[in-house]
């Protein structure tokens, strides 16, 4: 498994008279654990920025995603929906983060709501073939993103094809 970035399965190649080899156990190297990767925060100025354009959202929409899983932030997206009020879609991989049956939920909605939402909150979520890359028909034109990420962690976008990144 991948230690650092976004997590998954890492492809290892080895020779088959390695993987045969008989060795002593005093020849095996140990290797202490690889360390916990730093975390990175955004500067205040972008969090800002996304804290404004959420409470000036008259249509917002939270996309709840794989990253938000893979980062054991339940409990954390669970609190902001729940203390917001915001409506969320989840992810089919950030599906179980919020039960399906909770009232914010929209996803019996989903096209509707990506259509009419003027600010969007990723969390954990990448506009990918699944979210249909951020564009329109699927996304309002004039839509405002803000993506939270293992990686980055905060990005503002004035529209999809026009994304601008904290570093």
């Amino acid at each position: 498994m991948s230690t650092y970035g976004r997590p998954g399965a890492t492809y290892l190649d080895f020779p088959g008279d390695l993987l045969s080899e008989t060795i002593g156990s005093d020849k095996i190297l140990v290797t202490p654990k690889v360390p916990p990767p730093p975390v990175s925060l955004a500067p205040e100025t972008e969090i800002g920025r996304a804290i404004q354009l959420l409470q000036k959202a008259e249509r917002p929409l939270v996309v709840v995603g794989k990253g938000a899983a893979y980062g054991h932030a339940e409990k954390h997206v669970q609190d902001f929906l729940h203390s917001t009020g915001l409506p969320f879609l989840p992810t089919a991989m950030g599906k179980g983060m919020i039960p399906d049956d909770h009232p914010n939920c929209v996803s019996p909605a989903r096209s509707l709501a990506l259509q009419k939402a003027d600010v969007i909150l990723l969390l954990g979520a990448r506009l990918n073939w699944m979210l249909h890359f951020g564009q329109t028909p699927r996304f309002n034109p004039n839509v405002k993103i803000i993506q939270v990420t293992l990686r980055r962690i905060v990005s503002v976008a004035q529209a999809p094809n026009k994304r601008c990144q904290s570093k």
